[in-house]
């Protein structure tokens, strides 16, 4: 069924109130609004809009599995973030209160190891 653009604007504000995030209303339509998109919308229907450290601070997140993805299998936090539902911000965020040291972007795009990483900036 298609939605009139009304229609998509009520349910995006709907969606918003019951606690989605933009990011999470962009993947509930599929592609057919932006983030960015979805919070114009919020933002013109004069709808206060949650700051990142409330947002951040409301997810209930298991931090020991976040550390043993990010530290023992190596995952990215866009990753975590995809399986936590959660901005990688969030993932981030968490690591860093928790004092990990975050991989640099070009040494996690490389797949490169921390210890990998850490010898590198050694020979240099």
């Amino acid at each position: 069924m298609k939605r009139t653009p009304d229609e998509m604007e009520e349910e995006i504000i709907t969606l918003y109130r019951g606690g989605m995030s933009p990011y999470q209303i962009e993947r509930y339509f599929e592609g057919k609004i932006t983030h960015g998109g979805a919070r114009n919308v919020i933002l013109r229907a004069g709808i206060p809009t949650r700051n990142r450290s409330d947002v951040k601070k409301r997810y209930d997140l298991d931090m020991k599995k976040i550390v043993h993805l990010y530290l023992d299998d190596q995952w990215s936090t866009y990753r975590i973030g995809q399986e936590f539902d959660v901005p990688p911000s969030v993932i981030w965020h968490r690591l860093n209160q928790a004092g990990i040291r975050t991989r640099d972007i070009r040494n996690a795009k490389a797949g490169n190891t921390d210890e990998e990483n850490n010898a590198h900036e050694m020979d240099t």
